[in-house]
């Protein structure tokens, strides 16, 4: 199984602050052995709505590239972190009607 990564809007400071330093950290930590040639991945995966998320969101997976093939593969996940999509706001006033075009 691998991870494929995904194109996202997701507010920056979320995803420092609640996802990417936790796991980045986790990260330095597992790879501080000195390992060379070890690469560090980052890979997403849709979250669906559902009890985990009510509005869906992004599942973030970070690990060492131990094989070296460039993809996080299932089994070199260090640590995961999910960020779910905000509830849809309410619907805004309507503008004022445009000029005629000619």
């Amino acid at each position: 199984m691998h991870y494929h990564s995904q194109a996202r809007k997701v507010s920056l400071k979320s995803l420092a602050t609640w996802v990417l330093l936790p796991a980045l950290s986790s990260l330095l930590i597992a790879c501080g052995d000195g390992d060379d040639g070890v690469n560090a991945l980052i890979s997403t995966t849709n979250v669906a709505e559902g009890a985990e998320c009510s509005s869906g969101g992004v599942r973030i997976h970070t690990g060492k590239d131990s094989n070296g093939n460039g993809v996080l593969d299932a089994n070199e996940v260090l640590s995961t972190g999910v960020i779910c999509n905000g509830s849809s706001g309410a619907t805004g006033a309507s503008g004022a009607t445009g000029s005629t075009g000619g």
